[in-house]
């Protein structure tokens, strides 16, 4: 084994020996989506993982206890928040660190991960590129598996999962039924550092600004 799977496996390694659990919460996105429709046809086009990181970067500047690690018998709590994506590549799993999330709106992240995919492509990363995250993210919405277990890396507090998107009735409050496009919103946490309760109101809070990015979300609408 070497290279990148070599890292891999050896960090992943040191991921399992953390003692962490597994939440999830399935989110409507159909507004979500039809938002990132009409920003592509406005020629504006928005990643979902760049949705996934703006939503994370407000809740995580309202509950900075959550961006943070564990490190000796200490918790290191950061002032700024720096996400790592996960990307799939030829060569294995590669982190990419989009920079302090908490202080840009929706439109500066994206165009921060796309110049780090550029940049990854051309293989011109930077070490600043690949390193320094305070939480982690997985984003699987286009594929079919809606459900799947992250394991934490850098001893972080949190690492946040979306599954797969699909196609499901749901009940309104009015009792009607309509199908709407679903998926998973997962966080595993470090319970050296938190316990159930923070986390399920992180989902929450998390879900509140993905069913509805028009109000939360997205710049013109006072996202940040």
């Amino acid at each position: 084994m070497t290279g990148i799977r070599k890292v891999i496996a050896e960090n992943m390694r040191v991921s399992a020996q953390i003692p962490q659990a597994f939440g999830a919460l399935r989110i409507d996105l159909t507004n979500l989506l039809a938002s990132a429709e009409a920003l592509k046809a406005a020629g504006t086009g928005v990643s979902m993982t760049s949705f996934l990181l703006a939503a994370l970067g407000q809740v995580l500047r309202e509950a900075p206890e959550l961006n943070s690690r564990f490190e000796g018998d200490e918790i290191i709590y950061y002032d700024e928040v720096h996400a790592g994506v996960g990307v799939a590549t030829d060569a294995g799993l590669m982190v990419l660190v989009v920079r302090g999330i908490d202080r840009k709106d929706l439109f500066a992240i994206d165009a921060d991960f796309k110049e780090l995919l550029h940049r990854m492509r051309i293989k011109k990363l930077r070490m600043e590129d690949v390193s320094g995250s305070t939480v982690t993210v997985s984003n699987l919405s286009k594929e079919k598996l809606q459900i799947f277990n992250s394991l934490i890396t850098n001893q972080e507090c949190l690492i946040v999962g979306l599954g797969g998107v699909h196609r499901e009735p749901v009940a309104d409050a009015e009792g009607g039924v309509s199908v709407r496009q679903v998926a998973n919103l997962m966080v595993n946490m470090n319970h050296l550092i938190i316990d159930g309760r923070p986390a399920a109101r992180f989902l929450e809070r998390m879900q509140q600004r993905l069913e509805d990015p028009e109000k939360y979300l997205l710049p013109k609408a006072g996202g940040l």
